[in-house]
């Protein structure tokens, strides 16, 4: 049974856990609110270069990157001299601390790492460029006529991350390139983790075939002729102080090289534009790197110094789950289904009216131990509901849709007890969880009551069941109704839609309804998010604060696209990627600030693709293999190529260009073939 805790308790575990964890962030990497342009470029094959020369100095950066048992937030510094430093903030989801909530996963920061020689000389590297691709590589040069490679990657398999050294002598004379390790170990004490399990933490170096094995090789040389290379591997690693650990660096290098080629050459769009192409790509990688591999199984899991380990129902169901229903990554696939079942477990089974108030819980935690449901009910039962619906249309297994169907009945049953004689479905607060007002009853809530019952009635028809289909089918329709009348108004003279009632400021959350394909208010509603909110690739959570969360600008993007509001859109869409993917904090989207220091969190990556995928495209899966689409391209937009999308198994493209809408097989066979029309509406059915 999954531990829970009051509020009291919740209290002081949060205070005391956060005195033993380490600083995610050096006090020079704490990120300003600047989107001034800087110094970065993109390269031909989709990685984002830093050109060192262009920089103003000191410069600060940060990232994380993820395999399956450990999460690297690498944070970065060119100083005056173009010298350079790297701060690693490693977590490890598996390794579990005291007390036992959401944060608690193990982590240490390695201040220090390897030091190298040339001629027994220090060497004095220069920082010419930084690239991001997957990997984190620093190239440099000395006056001596040497370059330097350094590039970091997580180990896919083992609890490392492993930096590649590549030296390569441009000079006239030979030199003997030495690599050695920085610092010592450290070892925690057993009170302070679960399980009274100590923890050694350090740095060795790899042998000559890239293998590694703890405490043996602390120092390795090698002469270097002129035009020759050498590669060295260290590797930073955690591990139980009376296990042991073998990493083969080569080895795991492949499999990230194979992942993030797969993210890159996967599901993919090829727009006009390229930054918009290779950020849908960069998000692809990093909303799918972060899934652990626990002792609960696969968990999809934000990340961002905090959550290993751990999966939410906004995050990891309403925001990933119906993007890896069709994005063919089958790692994704199964983590969402561990996550769906795992929260399955926790459904208040007492019949109704039920006895607990949320009937899912916000989060399960610990990898599986623990569940988190102190802020009551979220709107999570909704949350839940409306993205394994979408995600089971869209893998198309009946197996799973049948087993999912299950839980979506118990959704739907919950839904109805919560909702009131006008047809609004009540919730103790929204997914801010209290940060801003919210009401009993909320936009969210009721947009995503909406989204439950309309899926779970395409759901329902696929599975034969039409009393139901038509029952939930009715339901959305009533919810739809209820949403248009009762949350209509004015505010701020514009006819968009109040937040909750009694709501007379401006809240980001309006774009909702667009989202789910309510499009009554859109153009005030477009006219206020891209108007008062927003500013410089970013929309505030409401017009009186200044607090930003991505989340929100790219579900508001989504849904423009979707409503048919294209060219602002489009705006805002650039301006907001050359922020991400090319501005001072790069190259992902970030979840909030000033909260959190603007940390990589995976979900709102996969919420970037989704603008493509449902917004501009249209995306809505119906059944198994059935859908529709509705283009909704800018103008000068004479193409736009969606590859691999994944549905009930068959892979299609689906591809706008000289005039005609294509959709072809996995072989380039076409599917469906007719003269294409911006915002019109096609069904596609690929079983017949």
């Amino acid at each position: 049974m999954r531990k829970s805790y009051g509020v009291v308790q919740f209290g002081l575990n949060w205070l005391k856990i956060n005195r033993r964890l380490p600083k995610f962030f050096p006090d020079w990497a704490k990120l300003s609110p600047s989107y001034d342009s800087s110094p970065r470029v993109l390269l031909s094959d989709g990685r984002v270069r830093t050109v060192a020369e262009g920089a103003v100095l000191p410069f600060a950066d940060h990232l994380e990157m993820s395999g399956y048992k450990a999460s690297h937030i690498i944070s970065y510094r060119i100083n005056q001299d173009f010298s350079f430093d790297v701060f690693i903030h490693s977590a490890y989801p598996d390794f579990r601390m005291r007390p036992n909530v959401t944060e608690a996963s193990y982590s240490y920061n390695f201040t220090y790492g390897t030091d190298l020689t040339f001629n027994g000389r220090p060497a004095k590297e220069r920082l010419r460029f930084i690239d991001v691709l997957g990997k984190l590589t620093f190239i440099s040069s000395t006056p001596d006529g040497l370059e330097v490679k350094r590039t970091f990657f997580p180990a896919v398999y083992t609890t490392a991350l492993i930096e590649k050294i590549e030296v390569e002598n441009l000079a006239e004379n030979p030199f003997v390139v030495s690599i050695s390790t920085l610092g010592g170990e450290y070892v925690s004490l057993p009170k302070m983790c679960e399980d009274d399990v100590s923890y050694l933490s350090r740095v060795d170096i790899a042998d000559e075939e890239g293998k590694m094995m703890d405490g043996l090789t602390p120092f390795s040389s090698s002469s270097l002729s002129p035009s020759d290379k050498v590669t060295f591997y260290a590797v930073y690693y955690t591990r139980p102080k009376d296990g042991d650990i073998l990493v083969n660096a080569k080895y795991e290098e492949k499999k990230r090289d194979a992942f993030i080629e797969e993210c890159f050459g996967g599901l993919r769009v090829e727009t006009p534009d390229p930054i918009l192409n290779a950020a849908f790509s960069h998000c692809v990688l990093r909303g799918s790197e972060s899934i652990f591999d626990t002792k609960s199984g696969l968990m999809h899991s934000p990340g961002g110094g905090s959550y290993y380990g751990a999966i939410w129902t906004n995050d990891n169901v309403e925001y990933a789950a119906p993007f890896f229903g069709y994005a063919g990554y089958d790692t994704g696939s199964k983590a969402i289904l561990n996550g769906i079942r795992m929260f399955a477990e926790e459904i208040d089974k007492s019949g109704t009216p039920f006895k607990r108030k949320n009937g899912i819980p916000s989060s399960i935690f610990a990898c599986g131990d623990g569940k988190w449901d102190i802020v009551g009910d979220r709107g999570d039962t909704q949350m839940f509901a409306s993205g394994a619906a979408r995600y089971a249309l869209a893998l198309g297994d009946k197996r799973v849709a049948e087993e999912i169907f299950r839980y979506l009945e118990f959704c739907v049953e919950y839904t109805k007890s919560r909702t009131d004689r006008k047809g609004r479905v009540k919730s103790d607060s929204d997914e801010l969880e209290g940060r801003f007002p919210h009401g009993k009853y909320n936009l969210a809530t009721n947009c995503l009551a909406y989204d439950t019952y309309l899926n779970a009635g395409y759901l329902a028809g696929e599975l034969g069941r039409a009393d139901l289909k038509y029952e939930y089918l009715d339901l959305a329709a009533a919810t739809r109704n209820a949403i248009v009348k009762h949350f209509s108004g004015n505010v701020e003279n514009y006819r968009t839609f109040k937040y909750y009632d009694g709501n007379r400021v401006l809240r980001s959350w309006i774009c909702l309804p667009m989202c789910f394909g309510i499009y009554d208010n859109s153009k005030d509603t477009a006219d206020a998010l891209f108007g008062n909110l927003y500013s410089d690739g970013t929309l505030k959570t409401a017009s009186n604060r200044n607090v930003v969360w991505d989340r929100s600008l790219l579900f508001a993007l989504r849904g423009a696209f979707k409503a048919g509001i294209r060219e602002r859109s489009l705006e805002a869409l650039r301006e907001y990627t050359l922020s991400r993917l090319l501005g001072d904090h790069v190259p992902y989207p970030y979840e909030a600030y000033p909260e959190g220091n603007r940390r990589h969190l995976s979900a709102e990556s996969l919420l970037y693709a989704r603008i493509f995928t449902e917004g501009l495209l249209g995306l809505q899966v119906v059944g198994f293999g059935k859908f529709s689409i509705t283009p909704s391209l800018p103008k000068g937009w004479d193409s736009f190529k969606l590859r691999h999308l994944v549905l009930a198994d068959m892979p299609i493209d689906i591809v706008i260009e000289d005039g005609l809408l294509r959709i072809l097989d996995r072989v380039g066979r076409p599917i469906l073939t007719q003269p294409f029309v911006n915002g019109q509406k096609i069904n596609v059915d690929l079983n017949v």
